[in-house]
């Protein structure tokens, strides 16, 4: 399998996105049982994007929440509003690309300004 598609450091913060189900998938079978931070557009199909660290200051939040629109088609959209939560609150479901989660009141959100 190849790597997955795209990682940086932000404040030495490390952000990875994947680029399509296949890299999502294996995201979720390498981080998922983490309490690494995980995030995805609110509403709309988009990469998912994990922050390597359980607890990142809101600059770092705000970062992986940009990444994560600007690897779309969405990224030209205003005040987009990503969700995120700990890694091991995602369940993978049936269908290819969707994830659900264990708990609903885990999940919080932040809008993307940029």
């Amino acid at each position: 399998m190849k790597e997955i598609i795209e990682e940086f450091e932000e404040d030495d913060y490390t952000i990875i996105i994947g680029q399509n189900v296949k890299d999502n998938d294996e995201l979720l079978k390498k981080y998922g049982h983490t309490d690494y931070i995980w995030l995805h557009l609110k509403a709309y199909s988009s990469s998912h994007v994990v922050i390597l660290h359980n607890n990142p200051p809101l600059e770092i939040l705000e970062a992986a929440a940009i990444a994560c629109k600007d690897s779309t088609k969405y990224r030209n959209i205003r005040n987009l509003k990503v969700s995120y939560t700990k890694y091991n609150n995602v369940q993978k479901t049936n269908v290819p690309g969707a994830v659900n989660f264990k708990s609903n009141r885990k999940v919080k959100s932040l809008t993307c300004k940029k």
